[in-house]
């Protein structure tokens, strides 16, 4: 297992946007380190975080693995219609900038394009809830953002946090805002220390 998500770590960084790439290794990217739930509340605790809608971890290692298979760029943001689909920005890759804008852009009377093969749905079995009283709901009209972050991608995680309060605030259309944590956990099992390193 230890060396399947080795190889899922290698692939997650390798399909990343040349605009990324540079994000990473400009902004403190550590190597990853299993963590417990405790740490991700202090985490975003000590940071002032909101939780928004709803905070969550990966379910497992296996989900995880699924995840990255739906997702395939992180840290980031994933945008869902009321209708539960993936909307499609006008990046196909994630860049801060591109997000921030289309967050603050978003209106509810709007449509915009969908990617109907991904939908909100699938992300539901590989997540849970880091507090107990959180569901992932689709409410009908709200705009759903996701954002995806973890201990280790340092302050590029204040790229996606931005993203999340810029559509916090925007006036013009109701959302559903949610925290995704991508570390790996101690409650997968692993038992020993990952060793791959970001170069």
């Amino acid at each position: 297992m230890k060396t399947r998500l080795q190889i899922t770590m290698v692939v997650l960084l390798s399909i990343a946007s040349a605009c990324q790439k540079v994000i990473l290794f400009s902004k403190g990217i550590r190597n990853p380190t299993i963590k417990s739930e405790t740490d991700i509340r202090e985490f975003l605790r000590e940071r002032k975080i909101p939780s928004y809608d709803g905070s969550f971890v990966v379910r497992d290692s296996i989900s995880f693995i699924n995840l990255v298979k739906k997702v395939k760029t992180f840290p980031g943001v994933a945008f869902f219609s009321p209708f539960g689909e993936h909307i499609l920005i006008n990046d196909s890759t994630y860049c801060a900038g591109v997000a921030h804008t289309f967050s603050m852009n978003l209106q509810s009377e709007s449509s915009y394009p969908v990617d109907s093969s991904f939908l909100l749905e699938e992300l539901t079995g590989l997540v849970r809830s880091l507090e107990s009283d959180h569901n992932l709901l689709e409410e009908e009209g709200a705009i759903v953002v996701m954002g995806f972050w973890a201990t280790y991608f340092g302050s590029v995680n204040e790229n996606v946090f931005g993203v999340l309060e810029a559509a916090s605030r925007n006036p013009n259309v109701k959302t559903r805002i949610y925290l995704v944590n991508i570390d790996f956990l101690e409650s997968w099992g692993l038992k020993t220390k990952l060793n791959y390193k970001i170069n």
